[in-house]
């Protein structure tokens, strides 16, 4: 983003920001289904990764071959995300089917000289 060269510091950006109950309601959406998902929520970029199991396995340093069988881990926990993480991002965390919300704080900078401001969709 680049300004206009007449237009002089600070800078303020407004952004249509999703509620919390809005980017809840789309990773339940998603988190129902259990299949991988990217696309857009609003104007926002967005991903759904299911949950995973994930397995270890020992491999020779030298060879980068496996020298043990595979063996269970456990599992990943699914994650619905949404933003872009130098402006705003939320994530939902689900673990034993209970969501956990957490977003990041908006940029406001005075050194940088610009601003977000939130609108509602």
């Amino acid at each position: 983003m680049h300004p206009l060269d007449e237009i002089k510091a600070p800078f303020v950006f407004e952004i249509d920001i999703p509620t919390r109950e809005q980017v809840v309601a789309v990773a339940k959406e998603k988190h129902g289904l259990r299949e991988p998902w990217a696309g857009k929520t609003g104007e926002w970029m967005a991903v759904y990764i299911p949950p995973r199991n994930w397995t270890s396995t020992d491999v020779d340093p030298y060879a980068g071959q496996a020298i043990s069988e595979p063996k269970p881990g456990g599992i990943i926990v699914a994650l619905f995300c949404v933003g872009i993480k130098s402006f705003w991002h939320a994530e939902v965390l689900f673990q034993n089917e209970e969501g956990t919300y957490y977003e990041s704080q908006q940029i406001q900078s005075q050194a940088t000289g610009f601003f977000l401001q939130r609108k509602s969709l």
